[in-house]
């Protein structure tokens, strides 16, 4: 992996899997916002912080592996994510297609969406500790 740090790598997709886990038991119902801004924001701080040869390029993809993690792993176990979320309940989408399916292919687009945050995360980061030094982090 060429200048990508496996370490936020790993991370990002763990804290995906302990935010599926919250999400699907409705742990953080109500919540999954804040929650997902949140650690958007750690992956972008961790690699402008800890990957100064490539911080944008893994932050972004930090971001990314985070959410698709996220969304995998609530499609696999969609009946107990609907089970817990009611609310979130869906019979039938666009297509044709099953909730399940949706959520597969869906995935990734929400995925870019979320890798362009923690890469906007980072780039504020990288550009505090240019104004500020390194005090930024603490």
């Amino acid at each position: 992996m060429n200048k990508f740090s496996r370490a936020i790598m790993l991370c990002a997709i763990v804290a995906g899997l302990f935010y599926a886990a919250g999400t699907i038991t409705a742990f953080l119902a109500g919540y999954e916002w804040i929650v997902v801004l949140i650690l958007l924001a750690g992956i972008g701080k961790a690699a402008a912080l800890f990957a100064p040869d490539a911080p944008l390029r893994n932050a972004f993809l930090g971001g990314f592996l985070m959410a698709l993690t996220a969304v995998w792993t609530q499609g696999l176990f969609l009946d107990a994510y609907f089970a817990a979320n009611p609310a979130y309940r869906v019979d039938e989408v666009a297509l044709g297609l099953g909730p399940q399916s949706w959520t597969f292919i869906m995935a990734p687009l929400g995925a870019l969406v979320a890798g362009g945050i923690s890469l906007a995360a980072a780039a504020l980061v990288r550009v505090l500790v240019k104004i500020f030094g390194k005090r930024v982090h603490g």
